[in-house]
């Protein structure tokens, strides 16, 4: 996790934020992705894809608010959005349901998993 508190420590943008706080989130430190949850918030006086908040949550297996996060990234469109059709950081949310219905809602057709 060293290299991960590099990244921390230059904190510049939130899209330099989400992959560290999604790994904090999978290696179980919850408080370190909670941490970064906190850092995109104080962010938001700038603009903060709400995508950043959805991979954090989706790391932390917080599906309601990774949702949540995904649909308010729906009306965005940043163009990363289209990536988790094939993403493996987005595999906690495969099995859901929602998952489906918001990469049909995408044009992500196609999507079989």
């Amino acid at each position: 996790m060293l290299t991960l508190e590099k990244v921390l420590a230059t904190r510049r943008s939130p899209w330099e934020l989400d992959l560290p706080g999604y790994a904090h989130a999978r290696a179980g430190a919850r408080t370190a992705a909670l941490e970064i949850i906190a850092e995109l918030e104080r962010m938001k006086t700038a603009f903060v894809s709400a995508l950043c908040f959805a991979l954090v949550y989706a790391g932390l297996n917080e599906l309601d608010q990774a949702f949540a996060w995904l649909e308010k990234a729906c009306e965005e469109r940043p163009n990363r959005l289209a990536n988790i059709k094939v993403e493996p950081l987005w595999d906690p949310l495969r099995s859901d349901p929602r998952f489906k219905d918001l990469m049909r809602r995408l044009g992500l057709f196609g999507y079989s998993k």
